[in-house]
């Protein structure tokens, strides 16, 4: 999969790639703003806007994609880049996901969220085989990783990402991401980490903009989001996947 927006369609000509805007015009493809290209994407979302799937949430998937399916055992490479527009504001430890790899029933295996001033991975897994995700969070593993500290806006910022996917305490799980901006010239390895990355179920990508915080009712001061996506791909090499190219 690449999509890349080249087709200048929120599908990117994948029919199986879907957008949930929460409101008409929340999601479009934009010619204005790209990281090497034609188009891009752009997702937005206003504090007051309707729930979507039980939360805030504007974004795209690739849930209907079979063979791009999240499965326990296998090697994938995964690549996108977002645009942080300059005008964005910190709002402490509220997160911000913009990228999700999400499971079947429950949370996400993975996600990519500005929080605080930077940038961090998330993994959430579950080594019991009979976990069920309509029962909460028991028994979750949860790590968080650095990507950046300092997030420059007004950026493009480039991830492309290797996963061994699995959910066992003593298996195969693997996850290592690369990073860096578009005022950068080699990427720097950010995460190298050994261990569960998922729970028992299948799962599937998702990009855009998630804000839980307004669902929740909590005292937040920001009251809009936008961003960009673009070169959101999965493969079998980092070469294939990456974002910058």
């Amino acid at each position: 999969m690449s999509a890349d927006y080249e087709t200048g369609t929120l599908d990117s000509g994948y029919p199986e790639i879907e957008t949930h805007p929460p409101l008409p015009g929340r999601a479009q493809v934009d010619p204005s703003l790209t990281r090497n290209s034609s188009f891009a994407v752009f997702h937005q979302l206003y504090a007051a806007d309707p729930s979507v799937a039980g939360s805030k949430r504007c974004e795209s998937d690739n849930m209907k994609m079979m063979g791009a399916r999240i499965r326990t055992g296998d090697e994938v490479f995964y690549g996108v880049t977002v645009y942080i527009p300059s005008t964005w504001s910190f709002e402490e430890d509220y997160d911000d996901i913009l990228v999700q790899w999400k499971g079947f029933g429950g949370g996400p295996f993975m996600f990519i969220t500005q929080k605080h001033e930077g940038l961090f991975l998330r993994i959430n897994a579950n080594t019991d085989a009979d976990y069920n995700p309509e029962n909460g969070d028991d028994g979750m593993i949860k790590s968080q990783y650095v990507i950046t500290e300092k997030l420059e806006r007004g950026r493009w910022h480039d991830f492309r990402l290797q996963v061994i996917w699995d959910w066992e305490l003593i298996g195969f799980g693997f996850v290592a991401l690369d990073y860096k901006t578009n005022l950068d010239n080699e990427y720097e390895r950010v995460v190298s980490v050994i261990g569960p990355n998922m729970y028992n179920r299948e799962g599937y990508l998702k990009w855009g903009i998630y804000k839980p915080a307004w669902q929740e009712g909590l005292d937040y001061n920001v009251t809009m989001r936008k961003v960009w996506h673009d070169n959101v791909r999965i493969g079998s090499s980092w070469e294939e996947v990456d974002p910058a190219l």
